[in-house]
């Protein structure tokens, strides 16, 4: 996923792992994707923020001394949408499939936005090739896709538009 690639496990599986190990320890999240797509998952896998890299270093500070006085950071946006969630509110609704993936999937959904092959996409999360194939499938039944290009091509805009 972009630079800083954690090889076998994405971010949220760090998370987790962090929080087993450590479960007292105070994670923030400061990610070059969109939060619009990974808060809310970053939140459920155990951080206590998420503050996007292209933020000004001002909203960066005030979230890591939030997050280290023991409170959770979101921008407005996204307890906005959180809240919106809580009060039955309707989600935008062509992202709102993707909500449907699980976390691995969503993973998967992304590598092969970026241009990776399904031998390469399991080659860096340490599955086989069948897996990821698995993968893909359950991917094109939970979003109504029928091809393999039509998933290409979804993905791809996904991605161009997540990495800003």
């Amino acid at each position: 996923m972009g630079k800083g690639k954690l090889k076998g496990s994405s971010g949220l599986d760090l998370i987790r792992d962090i929080k087993a190990r450590w479960p007292g320890m105070k994670v923030l999240v400061l990610s070059m994707y969109d939060e619009a797509y990974y808060a809310e998952r970053a939140l459920r896998a155990g951080a206590m923020g998420y503050v996007m890299k292209q933020e000004p270093p001002r909203t960066v500070l005030d979230a890591i001394r939030q997050v280290r006085a023991g409170e959770v950071y979101v921008s407005r946006s996204v307890a906005s949408r959180v809240l919106q969630g809580m009060a039955g509110a309707a989600r935008p609704a062509p992202d709102a499939l993707l909500e449907r993936l699980s976390d691995r999937e969503l993973q998967v959904f992304h590598m092969i936005g970026e241009g990776l092959s399904y031998p390469e996409v399991a080659a860096r999360l340490s599955l086989s090739v069948k897996t990821v194939e698995s993968h893909v499938e359950r991917i094109k039944e939970k979003l109504a896709m029928n091809s393999g290009r039509e998933l290409l091509l979804r993905a791809v805009e996904w991605v161009l538009r997540t990495q800003r």
